[in-house]
């Protein structure tokens, strides 16, 4: 089970101990994984594991499926209900073509499922229940 201070991805913000500052800083190693310029699934451990950090060139509309509610609460390992983390989408076309990313079973996109051309989106995948994930478009 993760840290429940710093859901095990180090310290946020600073701690004062004695009055002194002890850390000011936040890491956490994260792999930018490129997507292919096709539709694809990704993988629970792109998701989970690498850091939720894609970057995609595509010169079509592309539709990117996440992996199942199952097979996302697997990956989080020891996972509780309302446990959350970030994914982030970046496209790099210039102009034209969007990304659609689509839902899988046991998991939920709330808000728009759109990356237009030139953007970002990130999202906050929240488990749920026991194998579900609701994915929340908070930017």
């Amino acid at each position: 089970m993760a840290n429940l201070f710093s859901k095990g991805k180090g310290l946020v913000g600073s701690l004062r101990v004695n009055g002194v500052i002890a850390g000011n800083t936040h890491t956490e190693k994260t792999t930018v994984t490129t997507l292919t310029d096709a539709t694809e699934t990704m993988t629970a451990a792109q998701v989970v594991t690498d850091g939720g950090l894609f970057v995609c060139t595509p010169t079509a509309t592309r539709a990117k499926t996440i992996p199942t509610g199952t097979l996302t609460c697997a990956a989080l390992k020891g996972y509780a209900v309302s446990d959350t983390f970030d994914v982030t989408f970046t496209n790099l076309t210039a102009a034209t073509h969007a990304l659609t990313i689509t839902a899988a079973t046991g998991a939920t996109l709330v808000g728009s499922a759109t990356v237009a051309a030139a953007t970002s989106a990130t999202f906050k995948v929240r488990v749920s229940a026991a194998n579900t994930v609701v994915w929340y478009r908070v930017a």
